[in-house]
């Protein structure tokens, strides 16, 4: 369980590619989408509590966040609400660009940016300045 009650919490998701998820839910890859006592199991409180935090930021606060996968769009989609409520939001999030390969003939991607840029988008980040 998440370390609670001090002054700070400390949560940690727990993987997907962990075998206990696996023996856990042996039909989850079958499914193509995860149902809720999957979320919950693999968020193991992190979700709720990142989203009630961001949630509950006020005027004066400033979150800031260094983020390598921002593409969970519920968690963007607080920030960028945050911000409109007129809460200082600073994300430092990877966006290293794609190039072309002439030897591999192919577009590489290097990390998550594309889906982290779709996310910061959609969630109206981009439109914020961000």
């Amino acid at each position: 369980p998440p370390a609670q009650g001090g002054a700070h919490d400390v949560h940690f998701n727990r993987g997907v590619t962990g075998q206990r998820f696996a023996r856990l839910y042996p039909d989850a890859e079958s499914q193509g989408r995860r149902d809720e006592d999957q979320w919950a199991w693999l968020s193991h409180g992190l979700e709720e509590a990142l989203l009630t935090f961001i949630k509950g930021a006020q005027l004066g606060w400033c979150l800031y966040g260094a983020l390598y996968e921002a593409h969970y769009l519920p968690v963007m989609r607080a920030f960028a609400e945050a911000h409109r409520r007129g809460v200082c939001v600073d994300l430092v999030v990877d966006w290293k660009a794609g190039y072309w390969s002439e030897e591999r003939r192919v577009w590489t991607q290097r990390g998550p940016q594309h889906l982290n840029m779709w996310a910061c988008d959609e969630a109206g980040l981009l439109a914020a300045g961000f």
